[in-house]
């Protein structure tokens, strides 16, 4: 299979596009706040219409990356991927403890690939965030290394409400 310059310049242009839904109301506006204003991981740093009442680590992350490489979705989009890919490096490195290399290769390739993993995977949105975030615990708490187990778990809950559930989860197991 080869990819034709139409298909490589349709997979680029993907990181061209502006910002749509959730992304356009509540997250991409609270990390160009950030950026705009100042750099913070308070709670106040962001005004409650900006925020709606979400943690503030995934806007925070986000206004980092704008205050280094610019304001654009470009650089957003950027963003997200670079977590989406580094998760997939956590999926593959936990994958690898249970089965052979190639098939681990195989299987966070073929996650990878599903539509929901390819369509938020360069949102402004906390999904793909949490997602490192929880399989980078994953791994280090199977690696039996839990003080990086806990600095994920709490980043995780730093990122998204739902990931309340998590503490509990690790803890069961």
């Amino acid at each position: 299979m080869v990819l034709s310059y139409s298909a490589l310049n349709h997979f680029f242009n993907i990181f061209q596009t502006p910002y749509l839904w959730d992304e356009l109301g509540v997250y991409s506006r609270a990390a160009i706040y950030l950026y705009e204003h100042n750099l913070s991981l308070l709670p106040d740093a962001i005004p409650d219409e900006l925020s709606r009442g979400h943690p503030i680590l995934v806007p925070f992350y986000f206004a980092l990356w704008f205050k280094i490489f610019g304001c654009y979705p470009l650089v957003a989009h950027i963003a997200a991927a670079c977590l989406n890919i580094t998760a997939f490096v956590f999926v593959y490195l936990i994958l690898k403890k249970y089965i052979n290399e190639w098939l681990a290769v195989a299987a966070s390739f073929m996650i990878f690939l599903q539509p929901f993993i390819l369509a938020q995977s360069t949102l402004v949105l906390p999904e793909i965030p949490l997602f490192f975030a929880t399989a980078a615990a994953t791994y280090f708490f199977i690696s039996k290394r839990y003080w990086l187990t806990s600095l994920f778990l709490t980043l995780s809950l730093q990122i998204k409400e739902s990931a309340l559930i998590l503490p509990f989860a690790f803890y069961l197991t």
